[in-house]
């Protein structure tokens, strides 16, 4: 794979570029003939992350639709976010859907964590969370049965 990185001034946070942050940046683009992909780099300093998330996530299922997800969510800090999230999809959408997601820290990776996504009453999803910052989390699904990508930012 080859790749195009644009580095971005220190001062602007490519995750949010309303909320400053402290570290580097990049935007990175795929320049392979046979592949499609964009995304950004953040310098990663763990800590802890409590309080209110808003929480963003694109799924594409590997037998259905692509469907979008926002919500917002209360972190424990320790291994639950609690909250509420609208769903998106082709011909529809489910509003107000309970979301709790789960978390373990990686005791050999600071700022990984594993864990799962509930919507609803629906079948856990499994997810690996990286964390930039306190404020700041990047997330992709791990589950045989989607491809997913998101971000939770805290408000």
């Amino acid at each position: 794979m080859n790749f195009f990185t644009y580095l971005v001034d220190p001062t602007i946070n490519v995750l949010d570029p309303n909320n400053p942050i402290v570290g580097a940046g990049s935007l990175i683009m795929d320049t392979d003939g046979d592949a499609n992909g964009a995304g950004v780099s953040v310098e990663q300093s763990p800590a802890t992350f409590q309080g209110n998330y808003a929480i963003g996530l694109q799924f594409d299922a590997e037998l259905g639709e692509e469907e979008d997800t926002v919500g917002q969510g209360f972190s424990d800090g320790v291994s639950t976010i609690t909250g509420n999230s609208d769903l998106g999809f082709v011909g529809g959408n489910a509003l107000a859907l309970p979301t709790t997601v789960t978390f373990t820290a990686d005791p050999n990776n600071p700022g990984r964590f594993t864990g799962t996504i509930f919507f609803g009453s629906s079948t856990p999803l499994d997810f690996v969370f990286y964390q930039a910052s306190s404020t700041q989390l990047v997330t992709t699904g791990v589950d045989d049965t989607f491809v997913a990508v998101g971000s939770l930012i805290h408000q």
